[in-house]
C-alpha cells in the first residue's frame, strides 16, 4: 500500500511527505570521486586522534591507581606506627587516640581513592562520548558534501526521480517540479520515466533548490530534495545541526587547499 498521505483532490496543494526509502541506491552513485579519498583521510586522522585520547586517559587512570595504592600503603604504615607508639607509652588514652587517628587516616585515604576512581571513570566516559559524536558528525558532514557534489553530475539525479515515481505509482496524473538547471536533462528522459501508465508533466521551478525535486499528485505531494532527506538522516543520527555545519565548513575549506 502506498505511503502517500491522502488529501482532498479539489486542490493540488497538499501535505509534504518524506520518502521512507533509503536516501540513495549505491548502484546509482557514479564512480568514486577524489573527495572520497579526502574523506577517508579525514576519518583516519580523527580515529587516530580518538585512540590517542583513549590511551592518554588510560595512562592517567593507571597513574591515579598507582597513587591510590601508594596512599593506602602509606595509611597502613601510619596506622601501625600510631598503634605502636600508643602501645609503647603504656597509656590507654594514647592507645585509643592512636587507634582513632589511624582509622580516620585510613578511611580518609579510602574515600580519596574512591573519589579518584569515580572522577577518572567519568572523565574517560565523557571523553569517549565526545570523540564518538565528533567522529560521527565529521563523517556525516563530509558524506553529505560529497553526495551533493555527485548529484550535480549529469544523470545522477535521474534515479531519485525514478524512485519517487515508483512511490506514487497509484496516481495516474503526476506533476514533476525540478530546478531549471535540472529541467533539460530530466525532460529528455521523460519517456523512460513513464513506467506505470502515469500521465507525467515536468515543470521547471526557479524557486526550488538545484538538488530539489517535488512530485505533485491528486493525493498529495512527495518531497525528495537532497537537503530535506539529509536533514531527516541527521535527526535520526541525533547530530546537532551546528556541529555538522562546522565540520562541513572545515571540510570545504580543506578541500579548497588541495
Amino acid at each position: 500500500m502506498s505511503r502517500i498521505i491522502k488529501t482532498t483532490a479539489k486542490k493540488a496543494e497538499g501535505k509534504k511527505i518524506m520518502l521512507s526509502r533509503p536516501l540513495f541506491e549505491t548502484s546509482h552513485i557514479p564512480d568514486v570521486l577524489t573527495e572520497e579519498q579526502l574523506l577517508e583521510q579525514r576519518l583516519q586522522l580523527a580515529e587516530q586522534e580518538m585512540k590517542l585520547k583513549i590511551e592518554q586517559a588510560d595512562e592517567y587512570y593507571r597513574a591515579k591507581m598507582q597513587e591510590i595504592d601508594e596512599a593506602q600503603a602509606k595509611a597502613e604504615i601510619e596506622k601501625e606506627a600510631l598503634f605502636a607508639n600508643a602501645k609503647q607509652t603504656g597509656y590507654q588514652q594514647g592507645l585509643n587516640e592512636g587507634r582513632e587517628k589511624g582509622e580516620v587516616s585510613y578511611n580518609d585515604q579510602l574515600q580519596l581513592a574512591q573519589d579518584i576512581v569515580v572522577s577518572v571513570s567519568e572523565a574517560k566516559r565523557k571523553e569517549l562520548t565526545a570523540y564518538e559524536r565528533d567522529l560521527k558528525a565529521l563523517a556525516f558532514a563530509i558524506g553529505a558534501k560529497i553526495t551533493k557534489q555527485k548529484m550535480q553530475d549529469e544523470g545522477a539525479f535521474l534515479p531519485i526521480i525514478e524512485d519517487m515515481l515508483r512511490e506514487v505509482k497509484e496516481a495516474k496524473a503526476v506533476k514533476l517540479f525540478v530546478h531549471p538547471n535540472q529541467f533539460t536533462a530530466i525532460a529528455t528522459q521523460k519517456e523512460s520515466l513513464i513506467r506505470f501508465g502515469q500521465q507525467l508533466e515536468i515543470y521547471p521551478d526557479k524557486d526550488m533548490d538545484e538538488l530539489s525535486c517535488l512530485i505533485e499528485t491528486p493525493f498529495g505531494k512527495v518531497d525528495a530534495s537532497i537537503d530535506s532527506q539529509l536533514t531527516e538522516l541527521r535527526k535520526a543520527l541525533e547530530l546537532p545541526k551546528e556541529e555538522v555545519d562546522i565540520y562541513e565548513a572545515l571540510y570545504t575549506k580543506a578541500s579548497e587547499t588541495y
